[in-house]
């Protein structure tokens, strides 16, 4: 099972980076989230996926969703929300940011990733 949230209930953003940034992806939008979301990073969860490396370029895409907004979902479905295989957030690839809202830290995780 998914929950599958409306694309307003968070921010979709294209971020161009270093290709030497493909390891440590997470850890390096992480940094970028005060930059170019209006979200503290402490405040939501998020995670990225490589949308298409050039070179030494990766285009890579930001998800960000306000913990409030995710965390309050998934307390609605009550107790199926143990049973969740991820969340997702509708737009233009539905698909890719997803995440086991049981997991300890609580972040989304690309299924390509």
């Amino acid at each position: 099972r998914w929950l599958l949230l409306p694309a307003a209930a968070g921010l979709r953003r294209r971020l161009g980076l270093p290709a030497a940034a493909i390891d440590r992806l997470r850890d390096v939008v992480a940094f970028e989230i005060d930059r170019q979301t209006p979200f503290a990073a402490a405040d939501v969860h998020y995670d990225a996926r490589v949308i298409a490396r050039q070179g030494d370029q990766l285009e890579t895409e930001l998800v960000v969703v306000p913990k409030t907004t995710l965390d309050a979902a998934v307390a609605a479905l009550g107790p199926i929300a143990g049973t969740l295989s991820g969340v997702d957030m509708a737009g233009d690839d539905v698909g890719h940011a997803t995440s086991s809202p049981s997991r300890a830290s609580g972040t989304m995780r690309a299924a390509s990733a």
